[in-house]
């Protein structure tokens, strides 16, 4: 909107503990980009990664904070928290000091794919456990705050531990939150449950699941397996 063009993120992984992202631009959605930088600076101790754009116009990257130990040899407390970091004007880099958030609270050491997404004014994190591609499903766990860079509290309106879906219940490694009509709905990728020789990844079937938010406290309830879900796109037309 700012720039008139289209910004295309994507990760860059060259060791343990060494992650890059590289940015570029295009007119059309379809190409052709430009590169605009090799690398970043965004942290190069963070892994996975989601773009949010807030209702004014301010972009911010959410990752997986990691240390050296990442991916093998994992040390309860050493590889676990989330990082948001506010972009610049155009997308293109980071702009200012990231805000970490400490995820002890869950139980889990670590977690992987987070999703940032706003919603009666609060302003959401959650993230999953560690699933090495989704196979099975992982955990999902949720916070909130009023205030995209700040003290973040758990979201679980059953949990106290922060966790809104068990791996039976996502069956799924999230991927994106994204609206329909007046419902908020949960993506969620299986993306490597083949053991088939050359199986590509993102070739498997994808998890979707409403999101039940309250406008009064912000607390998100449970997701539970369903196997259809129902939502209204505009006027009577239903899904």
């Amino acid at each position: 909107r700012r720039t008139g063009k289209f910004v295309l993120w994507w990760e860059r992984s060259f060791a343990i503990g060494g992650t890059s992202y590289a940015v570029a631009t295009a007119r059309d959605p379809a190409g052709p980009f430009s590169m605009q930088t090799a690398h970043t600076n965004t942290s190069n101790q963070d892994h996975d990664f989601n773009l949010f754009v807030d209702d004014d116009g301010t972009a911010y990257h959410v990752s997986l904070k990691t240390l050296p130990c990442w991916p093998s040899h994992l040390v309860p407390g050493r590889c676990a928290g989330l990082m948001v970091q506010k972009l610049s004007w155009d997308f293109l880099s980071a702009d200012g000091p990231p805000f970490f958030l400490n995820i002890s609270g869950t139980g889990a050491y670590a977690l992987e794919a987070p999703i940032m997404f706003k919603a009666y004014g609060w302003y959401y994190l959650t993230a999953g456990t560690l699933s090495c591609a989704a196979a099975g499903g992982t955990a999902l766990f949720a916070f909130k705050s009023r205030k995209p860079m700040a003290e973040y509290t758990l979201a679980s309106r059953s949990e106290p531990n922060g966790c809104i879906a068990n791996r039976t219940d996502s069956r799924a490694q999230g991927s994106a939150t994204f609206s329909v009509g007046g419902d908020l709905i949960w993506l969620g990728n299986q993306w490597l449950t083949s053991q088939a020789l050359h199986r590509e990844r993102n070739y498997d079937l994808l998890r979707f699941a409403k999101l039940n938010i309250s406008e009064v406290d912000g607390f998100i309830d449970p997701i539970r397996w369903q196997q259809n879900i129902t939502v209204v796109v505009s006027g009577n037309a239903t899904y």
